[in-house]
């Protein structure tokens, strides 16, 4: 009985890909954070409007909920730099090259100034 033995060619280590549900999950973030920074936007205004008692301290903390808190939130969806990194592929062995045909070099002679 002779048994066949196929090799498979070995996998290129390439980049992973996103899970298909990671869109979704990514997509109802930024719904979110839009979100979040349109309720800021209109509850800045209309405590202006209104001169609501400390707008002082609420307009810096709704300002705070608008830029700071979203971009927060993005820096932890982000993969790390390294993840996001192919892993390169080993180059293969360069051949020896040489000059000269493989005999042998004859003796070198050094001169020497000093006697």
């Amino acid at each position: 009985m002779a048994c066949a033995v196929t090799l498979a060619p070995p996998a290129l280590p390439t980049r992973r890909r996103a899970a298909p549900s990671s869109f979704a999950t990514a997509k109802c973030a930024t719904v979110a954070m839009m979100s979040l920074r349109v309720i800021c936007l209109i509850l800045i205004v209309v405590l202006v409007s209104v001169h609501a008692p400390l707008v002082w301290l609420w307009v810096p903390v709704l300002l705070f909920g608008m830029f700071i808190v979203p971009w927060c939130g993005d820096l932890g969806e982000r993969p790390s730099a390294e993840a996001a990194k192919p892993i390169p592929a080993r180059p293969a062995p360069a051949p020896q090259r040489t000059l000269t045909d493989g005999t042998p070099e004859p003796e070198r002679h050094i001169i020497d100034l000093d006697p």
